[in-house]
Formats: C-alpha cells, sequence, structure tokens
C-alpha cells in the first residue's frame, strides 16, 4: 500500500510538472513550424522555455500570434527586410553609411533627410538654407529695384521713404539671416548626432541598414 502511494504521488508530481511546463506553450499558440512566405521559403516558430518566438530571425521575423489557422506565426516584416531563396535575411532600408555622410557634407540641403524619404525634414532645411544663402540676395535686389524705379532722391519725400523702406528691409534681412543661420547651424548638429547613431528610421519606419 505505501508502495502504491508512493508510485502514485510519483505519478501525479510528473503529471503536475507536464501541465506546468506547458501551461505557457498554449494550443492556441502551439509552436510549430509555418510556412509563412510563399515565394521563398518556410520560416519556423520556436517554443523556446516555455514562450513561443522566431528562432534566429528575430530581425527579419516579429511573432504573429493573431494568425488565421491560430497557431503563431512568424511573419516576415516586408517593410524593411526581404528572405532570398537562399534563407538570407537582408535589409531593404537605405545605408546608414550614405545617409551619415551626406549629413556630414551636404547636411544643410536636407540631402540626408531626401536620402531617406523624408521629405518632410529635407525640405524644411532646403528652405532654410534658402533663406540664408539666396534670400537676402532677393531682398537686397528687390530694394534697389524699387529706389531706381521711382527714381528718387535724397532731397523730397520719396527719398525719404525709399531709404526708410531700405533700411528696414536691411534690419529684416539682418533678423532673417540671424535667425535662420541659428536654426540650421543646431539643426545640422543635432542631425548628425541623430543619424550617427542610428536613430532616424527611414520613410517606412525601418531602422537604416548598418554594415556592422
Amino acid at each position: 500500500m505505501l508502495r502504491f502511494n508512493s508510485i502514485l504521488f510519483v505519478c501525479l508530481c510528473l503529471c503536475v510538472a507536464t501541465v506546468s511546463t506547458q501551461s505557457s506553450c498554449t494550443v492556441a499558440q502551439n509552436c510549430t513550424r509555418t510556412t509563412l512566405n510563399p515565394i521563398n521559403s518556410a520560416q519556423y516558430v520556436q517554443c523556446v522555455s516555455g514562450v513561443c518566438a522566431c528562432s534566429g530571425m528575430d530581425n527579419c521575423f516579429s511573432l504573429n500570434s493573431s494568425a488565421t489557422d491560430s497557431l503563431d506565426a512568424c511573419v516576415l516584416d516586408v517593410r524593411c527586410y526581404t528572405y532570398t531563396s537562399l534563407g538570407v535575411c537582408e535589409s531593404t532600408a537605405r545605408s546608414w553609411l550614405t545617409a551619415l555622410l551626406l549629413q556630414i557634407f551636404v547636411g544643410g540641403l536636407g540631402a540626408a533627410n531626401f536620402y531617406i524619404g523624408r521629405d518632410d525634414l529635407g525640405g524644411a532645411q532646403l528652405f532654410l538654407f534658402l533663406a540664408v544663402v539666396i534670400f537676402p540676395f532677393f531682398l537686397c535686389c528687390a530694394s534697389c529695384c524699387v529706389t531706381a524705379a521711382f527714381s528718387c532722391g535724397d532731397d523730397n519725400i520719396c527719398g525719404k521713404i525709399c531709404g526708410s523702406l531700405v533700411v528696414l528691409v536691411i534690419i529684416l534681412l539682418v533678423i532673417i539671416v540671424v535667425i535662420s543661420t541659428f536654426a540650421v547651424s543646431i539643426w545640422f548638429t543635432v542631425d548628425i548626432i541623430i543619424f550617427a547613431t542610428n536613430q532616424r528610421p527611414d520613410l517606412n519606419g525601418c531602422t537604416l541598414d548598418q554594415p556592422f
């Protein structure tokens, strides 16, 4: 009787251990091999320490627990990666090194942001650059043209008005140049840090592809 109770106790412990081990991988989240990329090959979902995970390809695939077949699936992130027929996971994101070099050498023109598809940021940087370099010359030429058109002299009211307008334009010009130059310099420096640390994703939300 004692031996029977001992055997029963051992069996009960084994059952409890088995249930507790399998409880973290339920039937609804069964870790099985599933074909997910119909073009290339089969991907793997494995149960690691009782947790469903994508085996060895965490950067390329993400676990989807709402698969239509009620099984967990490793879904290829088609925005940022491609999986070749040779079983190689390749990033489709823009080059991090190219973006960094563009920012260092022609970052003021917004080249790096245009390169990664962030036209909103690139356009804003280009506008500020034009405000610093081209817009002042445009205003200067415009003021000269206005003065010449009226043929104003210094000894009449027209001359005084034109002179005041020229002074006002110069003051506005200086303010615009100072503010724009400060903004461009700060933005340029901050963007170098952002690109150097690979903290700015491309238009698709993908992290830039680093060679290391």
